[in-house]
């Protein structure tokens, strides 16, 4: 958490702070992968344990192909993905400042993964 960068520096120490994140007793946000799951040709489930604020509670990602980045996910050693997750900060004790923050966090990942040879 001590090296959040969103282009502005009073907001960076604000989410820092006590309100938000509370950088200083929980540094780390963690998510650890427990499954990954073909759905089809294109769409996948990834799922893992997200620890923040000292809570771990399991976090399930929809995962979409980048067909933009891939031509043919079924030849390529290289792959793109798009996860997407929504996360509620009050499941992790976030109870600060409800009433001008949205509860629901969408949660956005881009992945990269590497066909290993053999």
């Amino acid at each position: 958490m001590a090296s959040i960068t969103t282009g502005d520096d009073d907001l960076n120490e604000h989410l820092k702070s006590s309100a938000f994140f509370n950088a200083a007793q929980f540094p780390i946000i963690m998510f650890v992968s427990t499954d990954f799951e073909w759905i089809d040709a294109s769409t996948a489930r990834l799922s893992g344990n997200l620890t923040l604020h000292g809570i771990t509670k399991l976090l399930i990602f929809n995962v979409v192909i980048d067909s933009t980045e891939n031509n043919d996910s079924k030849k390529s050693d290289n792959l793109s993905m798009l996860a997407i997750a929504v996360v509620q900060h009050s499941d992790f004790g976030m109870h600060e400042l409800q009433i001008l923050v949205s509860d629901k966090v969408k949660v956005n990942l881009k992945l990269e993964a590497q066909r290993m040879p053999g």
